[in-house]
């Protein structure tokens, strides 16, 4: 079972995420909501990646709902 194409995907997933928190965010953070719909992937797994960027210290939640990079 190789694992390394999941990661890829999980890496090029998270660009995604950071490059459409980046386009969304108008100073206040991204809404969560425009992130999800913007990004062609299923819910559950966009809100996975958007939890490890926050565990990760990439992104933060400036209020709930709202996801901004740092």
């Amino acid at each position: 079972f190789d694992n390394a194409g999941t990661e890829r995907d999980m890496e090029n997933l998270e660009r995604e995420v950071l490059e459409a928190i980046e386009d969304l965010d108008e100073g206040d953070g991204a809404d969560y909501s425009e992130i999800v719909d913007g990004i062609d992937e299923p819910e559950d797994k966009l809100e996975d990646t958007i939890n490890s960027l926050l565990s990760d210290g990439t992104c933060y939640e400036p209020q709930p709902g709202k996801i901004k990079k740092l």
